[in-house]
């Protein structure tokens, strides 16, 4: 299976690299993007006219451009993402991720925000939304006028379907790297909701990461751990302008190495 898996993915870049041999006339449609399960549920912090979280990601098609921050994806394929709203007086409300949910880039392919608008919120009464993101979760671009190399449904349903699922197996389930990036990921999101911006963040903060994730192994929890006590110090001698863009750059640098390893193993760095 995984023979054949490899045999297809690398007919998908071959062709790519193809159509990016053409001459260029315009904005080329940036790759598909894996979003990572989450190995559990994750609370939007609500500021300004949004609710919003990051999560990590990675790209599904290296023969095309990394995204820009900011650019808009949408969902791909059969992955599901379970959103759950919350009223003050506790009623749980599930919703359509579909139709509530944005989703751009941060740092090019490696982080997504998830956001939700305020004006959803408001409409069915939320205090708080949580989101969590199960296996096989793909994006794909949005769409824009003018494009000289759109995305089109044969490689989407290629990226969204057996590459994905590659990537499940090789990037998600990942119980050293990949877990330390979700801790990380994890700490990021704390540090936006209660900022610390010198360099003497507690371990406080990687305790409540591990109990949202007490299945992350010891070396994963180390490997964490080791992030946080280096930016903590880079950032006590000013090289950081802070503790949360600092682990941004240590998560960023675990998917970046597992990225590395999906694309050897669908082929991609044939």
């Amino acid at each position: 299976m995984r023979k054949q898996i490899r045999l297809f993915t690398a007919a998908i870049f071959t062709t790519a690299a193809g159509l990016l041999a053409l001459p260029a006339t315009g904005v080329a449609a940036p790759q598909a993007l894996a979003l990572v399960a989450t190995s559990g549920s994750t609370e939007l912090i609500c500021k300004g006219a949004e609710c919003s979280a990051e999560f990590s990601s990675f790209c599904l098609q290296p023969n095309r451009a990394s995204p820009n921050g900011g650019t808009a994806y949408r969902l791909e394929g059969d992955g599901a993402i379970r959103v759950t709203g919350t009223t003050a007086g506790g009623r749980i409300t599930p919703l359509d991720p579909a139709t509530v949910l944005r989703f751009e880039s941060l740092r090019t392919h490696v982080a997504v925000r998830v956001a939700i608008p305020q004006s959803v919120m408001q409409e069915y009464g939320l205090t708080s939304v949580s989101i969590d993101v199960d296996e096989n979760v793909a994006l794909a671009p949005t769409a824009v006028a003018g494009d000289a190399n759109p995305q089109d449904d044969a490689s989407l349903a290629a990226a969204a379907g057996p590459l994905r699922e590659l990537g499940n197996q090789i990037v998600d389930r990942n119980d050293t790297r990949m877990a330390a990036a979700r801790l990380t990921s994890r700490m990021i999101n704390d540090l936006e909701a209660r900022p610390i911006r010198r360099g003497d963040v507690t371990l406080d903060v990687l305790s409540r990461a591990v109990t949202k994730m007490p299945d992350a192994s010891p070396a994963a929890q180390k490997m964490a751990q080791g992030a946080l006590n280096m930016c903590n110090f880079v950032v006590e001698r000013r090289n950081y302008s802070d503790v949360q863009n600092c682990l941004q750059h240590h998560h960023d640098r675990f998917m970046v190495f597992l990225n590395g390893r999906y694309w050897d193993a669908s082929g991609a760095g044939m």
